[in-house]
């Protein structure tokens, strides 16, 4: 079978199908639309790389709910990140969703991923994404005055900024005030001389920083 076709399970989620998402043409990353999380192969990270607002565009989106994990021994509610269910014991070790193996678990920096050394991919977390995305728009934001005196910093910049790279410029303009707070800030940028063009702009910088650290992220292979 056409390996574009096959559908993985996602492995944070129980029976739930993953989708393949388009970067570019040619192009997909596999993506789950309950929990948002996101499949990524090593291999693919010279093409993803080249493509870092497609990739963010293509990974990303808005949570109205904060996923619900659920233990897959017993199915109760438990934190994503503890060791160990506490109703069944259950160990948090998740199964790669191409190999099927037990993946283990890697820090890196700040965040805990799921890894398969033996696929050479991580599973990385709606939560953990949206983590390094807010890092990048803070930093973004810090060095662009510009930018921080209008939307802030922190998650006002993250959602600022996002908003601008997923809906588009135009959208943000007309649409703003029937959004998120964070289109409505961005709407308020674009109406500014510059605004859209400094926006854009430091979406791409954000995608990239992005980016730049989930390819850092991948020297947890090194010397496996």
């Amino acid at each position: 079978m056409n390996d574009a076709l096959i559908r993985m399970e996602c492995p944070a989620c129980l029976g739930i199908p993953l989708e393949k998402v388009a970067v570019e043409p040619g192009l997909d990353i596999d993506h789950c639309n309950r929990c948002g999380g996101n499949w990524i192969l090593q291999a693919h990270t010279p093409q993803l790389a080249a493509v870092p607002r497609a990739f963010a565009r293509a990974a990303l989106s808005h949570r109205t709910e904060e996923f619900r994990f659920l233990c897959h021994g017993c199915h109760a509610p438990m934190e994503r990140n503890s060791a160990r269910c506490g109703t069944c014991e259950w160990g948090n070790h998740l199964d790669c969703p191409s190999c099927g193996r037990a993946m283990a678990h890697r820090k890196h920096q700040h965040i805990t991923l799921d890894a398969c050394a033996h696929c050479r991919g991580i599973w990385l977390d709606h939560a953990e994404l949206w983590a390094l995305w807010t890092a990048a728009a803070a930093a973004v934001a810090h060095t662009s005055g510009g930018l921080a005196s209008d939307i802030g910093s922190g998650l006002d910049a993250a959602d600022a900024i996002f908003n601008v790279l997923y809906y588009g410029p135009e959208l943000v303009r007309v649409s703003g005030h029937a959004l998120s707070a964070g289109v409505e800030a961005a709407a308020n940028i674009a109406e500014g001389t510059g605004g859209v063009l400094s926006l854009l702009h430091g979406a791409g910088e954000v995608a990239g920083a992005v980016f730049g650290a989930i390819g850092d992220v991948f020297s947890i292979f090194d010397g496996l």
